[in-house]
């Protein structure tokens, strides 16, 4: 792990902005683009308040995630621009920048239709776009299936930034697709994973037994 723990990060993004006024409905990161300002200062408090590393907002900018708003050609744009705006409050404080990637909504059989290669180069896109920008590490977060952490580990794993993995699972232990928590876990170890955690399931106090 070649970061120093503890490693504090930074807080919820969608729900700050939301609060500062992004409208329901929207393309998050296409707004993000449009008003940087609101982006800049939630993520200065972030660092005020003690993070060493904040999540560029691109946690919707993969191709799929995009084309439910039409963007899907704008997705390596979208991607430098919104982790350059990171970059731009997070290095002059010394502050390590995650490329944030979500899960594609793209499920393989028997829970849906799509191909694994094809769920790849969604991941592999995005990676690419925000290798190329400067982030400091990949944050695949709030995955609940083990096809889709594969894809994504699989294409953050071409470049040579450390790789996290946080996982939803329900309070039986279980993610979206039925998978069990602990093979899930030594998977992820076993293809590279450099850090691996729980998000976006229920209450932290619950989440103990399982981390």
């Amino acid at each position: 792990f070649p970061f120093k723990l503890p490693m504090l990060l930074d807080g919820a993004t969608a729900t700050n902005l939301t609060a500062a006024g992004m409208p329901k409905g929207v393309c998050p990161e296409k707004w993000i683009s449009e008003n940087p300002q609101k982006l800049l200062k939630l993520q200065s408090d972030f660092i005020a308040a003690g993070a060493q590393a904040v999540y560029a907002p691109t946690f919707g900018a993969n191709r799929a995630c995009l084309a439910n708003y039409g963007l899907e050609k704008e997705t390596a744009e979208l991607n430098k621009k919104l982790a350059e705006l990171s970059l731009s409050i997070a290095k002059p404080a010394g502050v390590l920048v995650g490329g944030d990637l979500c899960p594609t909504g793209l499920f393989v059989p028997p829970f849906g239709e799509a191909d694994f290669d094809d769920i790849y180069d969604i991941y592999r896109e995005q990676v690419r776009a925000l290798d190329d920008a400067g982030v400091d590490f990949f944050i695949i977060e709030t995955q609940t299936s083990l096809a889709d952490m594969r894809a994504a580990v699989l294409a953050a794993r071409t470049t040579n930034l450390p790789v996290f993995v946080t996982i939803t699972i329900d309070e039986s232990g279980h993610t979206l697709t039925g998978g069990s928590l602990l093979p899930t876990v030594i998977t992820l170890q076993a293809m590279g994973a450099d850090a691996i955690g729980l998000n976006c399931s229920f209450g932290p106090k619950s989440m103990l037994e399982y981390i």
